[in-house]
């Protein structure tokens, strides 16, 4: 029997920019045994597929060879650690950069400007030993990467923009010591450091940037291990971490709960709400025999389950390994990111092309050289890297301040395109997610650690309340808090946090009866109310609506038909289908985008993965699940007709601010490139005018 060829996913420490990844893809293309490779420069991974498991290590020592860190993926938290990790180290760099450049600079204007008076060519000699001194050392102990990395992308036929570095460094340094041994006093050492120096604060920037995008693509998973009731060998159910669960492990779940392992039910009955997955509606029964899955609720009973799968393979684990491995799926890029990633071979071929033309008309070898340097430096394409990338992480933090998450926001400039939407009907349009305020606060705790307690407490429940819940903390974007021991109750939660017995539920106070209250049961003094408001249908017309403004409706659910086409006839939605399994939602986008369609599905479930991924943009409510989450481009983080038209507004501006700064690099080029090969910019100005270039497009990029 035939089986796929094996895959592999990693997450590389070390890229960027687009070049860096562009050039690690072409390199591991090649490499024999590798079939297929991608490497995605948003998520810092890279997905290879090969005949067999050697190929997989001789990857890993190419990668390690081009001076890149490879290591397997194993979950979205170890991505963003990797990242600060990363961002820390360009800034210690940087640093240091700065601190050597600048001490290399005052010597240098000493002698541009001779504030100390004329200088005989001893004290000349002594102060740029001194300025060599300090160039060197910066580039020995900030840019020592730099180097290798560099380096070895020359010698394996792989250059990278750390090559363009390398050369121009270790030229300018060169020709300053050729020089000094002569006694000439054309000396570059200062150019030498502040190439790097500029360049090293661009890195800064850009890793920068590349950790605030992983933040918010991944931050709705960032929360402490889950807890289970598991049985230890003293026959007693204790709480313990999701991840101390192993197959044949019994584990406990009580009514309210969410399943938090595969398996299946050894005792005890219940209800279970499977709509996030299957989008069924009511709760099914459930007794001992049945199989049941991570993520589903039982809404009442109480199960015994014995574990089939152990936490990391769970169905919802592999959906959310699928789901970053759906970025390299995405193999529409740009015309200006391919550009970039050949701009560093490019450049290195024009350079090896100019030198003997500058020097067939300079008729000197030192001037053709720093022209040609300079010529490196200018034509680097850091400008048209940022041109695309600051607005787009300026989009994430617009969509935020209006409600909305961006995980994907490349798939933002899609938006303009959108003329068909595809609707899940159960917990998506048909939810009624209430609305909580906190009314009066008698406890001295401030109110968003108030909503992050709440939603600690709440955060492995479904019903209504605890999606309010978790609705306001994502609007507060509160540090998360640690509670134990929650056991639910008909109408109320309990749980400890900071050493005390707390409640939330009902109020049982006469005049409060249409609250609820969080209070402390060790001092009943501290107590908070919150008022409900219920979310009204014209909230579900008003988002119908402003779908419709967008183009066809298609309602796509898998509940009953009667359910189904009654929404469908409320709500005046003329293509309705009912009973679909996943699949057939997936396949009936797929044909719709086949016919020249470009789709927009808004779901909220397991179930909608599939969909997700099918459509063209992907958007989830506010209680959708994390890896259905992370299966969308973006997230409403309430249910807001007026958020979903300002994520239009967002995407349409991304596509006119990208194209400003397109022309705006494109200026800085033709104004600095004759420049350069004119001889009219030292390698330390060129820096500088790259830089400005840089500051020009972030400027732009920041505007309203």
């Amino acid at each position: 029997m035939n089986s796929s060829p094996p895959s592999q996913l990693y997450q590389v420490t070390g890229l960027w920019c687009t070049s860096c990844a562009h050039a690690l893809q072409r390199a591991v293309s090649r490499l024999p045994g590798i079939s297929d490779c991608s490497v995605d420069f948003a998520t810092h991974t890279l997905k290879a597929t090969g005949r067999d498991s050697r190929c997989f290590d001789k990857l890993q020592s190419l990668t390690r060879g081009l001076g890149y860190e490879l290591a397997p993926y194993r979950d979205v938290r170890e991505t963003v650690e990797r990242s600060a990790t990363q961002l820390n180290a360009e800034f210690q760099r940087a640093c240091v950069l700065t601190f050597f450049a600048t001490w290399t600079m005052g010597l240098a204007l000493v002698d541009y400007t001779e504030a100390a008076g004329p200088l005989g060519f001893q004290e000349f000699r002594w102060l740029a030993l001194a300025s060599a001194f300090f160039s060197v050392s910066g580039i020995v102990f900030g840019a020592k990467k730099v180097y290798t990395i560099g380096l070895i992308g020359l010698v394996r036929g792989k250059p990278s923009i750390d090559s363009l570095l390398l050369i121009t460094s270790l030229g300018c340094l060169s020709l300053s010591f050729l020089n000094l041994l002569h006694d000439r006093r054309e000396l570059y050492f200062d150019s030498a450091i502040m190439v790097l120096t500029v360049v090293a604060w661009i890195r800064f920037a850009s890793s920068r940037l590349t950790h605030r995008q992983l933040n918010v693509i991944f931050e709705s998973l960032h929360t402490p291990d889950e807890l289970l009731r598991l049985l230890d060998e003293n026959g007693v159910y204790e709480n313990k971490p999701i991840s101390s669960a192993r197959v044949g492990s019994k584990i406990r779940v009580e009514a309210g709960e969410t399943v938090p392992i595969d398996g299946y039910v050894e005792a005890g009955k219940g209800r279970l709400q499977i709509a996030l997955f299957t989008g069924e509606s009511d709760p099914l029964p459930i007794s001992a025999g049945n199989n049941v899955v991570a993520g589903e609720t039982l809404v009442s009973g109480s199960i015994d389950i014995v574990a089939t799968k152990p936490y990391g393979m769970r169905y919802i684990d592999q959906l959310s390994r699928e789901t970053i491995e759906s970025f390299h799926d995405q193999k529409s890029e740009s015309r200006l990111e391919k550009t970039l990633g050949y701009s560093a071979p490019v450049l290195l071929v024009s350079a090896a092309l100019f030198l003997p033309f500058s020097l067939g008309l300079t008729g000197s070898l030192e001037v053709s050289l720093v022209s040609t340097f300079s010529l490196l430096v200018v034509a680097c394409p850091c400008a048209l890297f940022f041109a695309a990338n600051i607005p787009l992480i300026r989009s994430q933090e617009w969509a935020r301040e209006s409600g909305i998450i961006v995980y994907k926001p490349r798939s933002l400039r899609k938006l303009d395109e959108i003329d068909t939407v595809g609707l899940d009907k159960t917990g998506t349009l048909s939810h009624r997610a209430p609305c909580l305020s906190l009314a009066k606060n008698d406890t001295d705790i401030p109110e968003h650690r108030l909503w992050a307690v709440l939603g600690a407490a709440e955060r492995n429940c479904h019903h209504p309340i605890a999606n309010a819940v978790a609705q306001r903390c994502a609007e507060v974007d509160g540090p998360p808090e640690k509670v134990e021991r929650v056991k639910l109750e008909a109408r109320a939660i309990r749980f400890e946090w900071s050493g005390q017995p707390w409640r939330f539920g009902e109020s049982n106070q006469p005049d409060r009866r249409d609250q609820l209250q969080l209070v402390s049961l060790q001092d009943p003094s501290l107590t908070a109310f919150f008022t409900i408001e219920e979310e009204s249908p014209k909230t579900v017309h008003d988002l119908i609506a402003a779908f419709r403004q967008r183009g066809e409706l298609h309602l796509l659910s898998g509940d009953s038909a009667s359910r189904v086409d009654a929404f469908a006839k409320r709500h005046c939605i003329g293509s309705a289908r009912s009973r679909l399994s996943p699949e057939d939602k997936a396949n009936h986008l797929s044909s719709l985008h086949r016919r020249g369609r470009s789709i927009l599905y808004f779901g909220d479930g397991y179930n909608d993965i599939p969909a997700l991924k099918a459509s063209q943009f992907g958007l989830v409510p506010p209680h959708a699940a994390p890896a259905v989450r992370l299966a969308a481009d973006a997230q409403l983080l309430r249910n807001d007709a007026e958020a979903l038209k300002r994520l239009f507004a967002i995407g349409r501006t991304l596509t006119i601010r990208v194209r400003q700064n397109v022309v705006l690099a494109a200026g800085y080029n033709l104004i600095a490139i004759p420049a350069a090969i004119s001889g009219q910019l030292t390698p330390g100005l060129a820096a500088a005018a790259m830089a400005s270039a840089i500051g020009a497009v972030a400027l732009n990029s920041m505007r309203a």
